[in-house]
């Protein structure tokens, strides 16, 4: 028997694992998004709004924000 731990002490479902440090950062809802959106400015067609994804969201936020 070995006296310290090794990989192959640990089970095969933790292997793969990530700590919740190294996970990806949530993404915030489209509804939210489009809501602080249109609470930045009145310029956007909401329906328009509603058919752009998320990443685009974001990033129209961001320019927003950063007038």
């Amino acid at each position: 028997m070995s006296e310290g731990n090794t990989l192959s002490d640990v089970p095969n479902f933790l292997r793969g694992t990530k700590l919740m440090s190294e996970q990806k950062e949530k993404k915030p809802s489209k509804k939210v998004l489009i809501r602080e959106i249109a609470e930045l400015s009145d310029s956007f067609n909401l329906t328009s709004l509603e058919r752009t994804n998320i990443e685009n969201l974001i990033q129209i936020k961001i320019l927003l924000d950063s007038k």
